[in-house]
């Protein structure tokens, strides 16, 4: 039943190979149009419920700390879910460029004066490539911490706005997907 690989034989699965190769690129560079436009498309009646959403007052702090939000995994138990509470705005803009290669997100907390941050606006802006697990072409806002919340910042999820946090890249993408999923799903998340 075994048959000696031969010359022919080779060149055949190799042609094959190659074949469902370039299918599968082919596949994947209309997949990625196709979120493209997608994108285009959403993202202005995402823009219009976020709008109408920051009239609520607390919407956005009830839904970032809910226990079935992706985001309330991230938190720490001590500063975060208080500085979510002074959360009046929240938004992720995505963006695509290169027919969908390339992927921008920027997420923006805007916050009401609290105890633990001077910020009025926190953002992260990250750009990527290919799938949505790291970034490069990072722009942030830094956090401006007040005194006395050394502690708390080590393992808060703030420092996702600041680039000199050292976080890795894995937990950084982790965050990402979370503010998004919250975004473009947030009654998902609401408390009763």
């Amino acid at each position: 039943m075994s048959e000696a690989f031969s010359d022919e034989l080779i060149k055949q699965l190799i042609a094959t190979t190659e074949g469902i190769d370039a299918l599968d690129n082919q596949y994947a560079a209309k997949e990625d149009q196709l979120v493209a436009d997608f994108r285009t498309h959403l993202e202005p009646l995402l823009h219009d419920r976020q709008v109408a959403l920051d009239k609520i007052d607390g919407f956005w702090a009830n839904v970032l700390t809910s226990g079935k939000a992706p985001t309330k995994k991230l938190l720490n138990g001590t500063t975060d879910p208080k500085v979510m509470r002074a959360v009046t705005s929240f938004r992720v803009l995505t963006t695509s460029s290169s027919g969908g290669a390339t992927i921008t997100r920027r997420i923006v907390l805007q916050l009401r004066p609290n105890i633990f941050v001077d910020s009025k606006e926190l953002f992260r802006e990250i750009e990527m490539n290919g799938d949505l697990g790291g970034g490069t072409a990072d722009k942030a806002s830094g956090v401006a911490w007040k005194q006395g919340t050394e502690k708390s910042r080590s393992d808060s999820i703030l420092r996702f706005f600041d680039p000199k946090s050292g976080a890795s890249p894995e937990w950084q993408g982790e965050v990402i997907d979370a503010f998004d999923q919250v975004f473009q799903n947030p009654f998902e998340f609401t408390q009763a």
